[in-house]
């Protein structure tokens, strides 16, 4: 999403949209939904992929039947509706944000290197405390927190029970897309469509 909106300007796309009657929330919503939905449909690909690929391989004879468990396709939407999905929005929006504001692709490298630094330390909290709060707040995509769960469930539970979406991984689940949602709300208001698209060239 956040590359869809940088094109505009690297390619020049203002000679089209404004001689058209399109509005400042038409144009920047339009582009965040659009390529949010395409991000979500990528990314709809792995557990469809997983799940078919278990379906496929016990018909075509490839695999042992007796190999799966019970194989239900909610195991396979529950977490990508609680963990991938939030992770998606709260990335796009902040990304988009940046972009529009920024006008320079950089900032999503810096952007990106300020998440791997709060996964590291997250996952140093994991590693150095039992504060199950801090564990759970702290990663903004919420992986170290379903690995303390998993560390601390026994091997009936992996196979027979899904991710427990309460105490921090709830709020962690509802505070990092919010934060994500803020940045693109307060992009949006700040938003100029006209001097988005003034480049140097038309400062020349």
């Amino acid at each position: 999403s956040d590359l869809a909106i940088f094109r505009d300007i690297e390619y020049q796309t203002k000679d089209y949209y404004l001689t058209y009657p399109i509005t400042k929330a038409g144009y920047f919503w339009g582009r965040f939904i659009g390529s949010f939905t395409f991000m979500v449909l990528i990314a709809t690909a792995i557990p469809l992929g997983i799940y078919l690929g278990t379906l496929i391989g016990p018909a075509l004879h490839l695999t042992d039947p007796a190999q799966y468990g019970p194989n239900k396709l909610i195991y396979y939407l529950y977490p990508f509706v609680f963990i991938a999905l939030p992770n998606i929005l709260f990335t796009s929006a902040l990304f988009f944000g940046l972009v529009a504001i920024m006008r320079n692709v950089k900032v999503i490298y810096f952007g990106g290197v300020l998440l791997f630094l709060f996964y590291l330390i997250a996952l140093f909290f994991l590693g150095h405390t039992q504060n199950t709060t801090v564990i759970g707040i702290s990663d903004p995509f919420g992986l170290n927190f379903v690995r303390f769960q998993m560390n601390n469930a026994s091997t009936l539970e992996h196979n027979t029970s899904l991710i427990s979406i309460n105490g921090p991984l709830a709020i962690n689940r509802i505070l990092w897309p919010g934060i994500g949602l803020i940045v693109l709300l307060t992009t949006y208001f700040r938003f100029n469509f006209e001097k988005f698209f003034a480049g140097n060239r038309d400062q020349a």
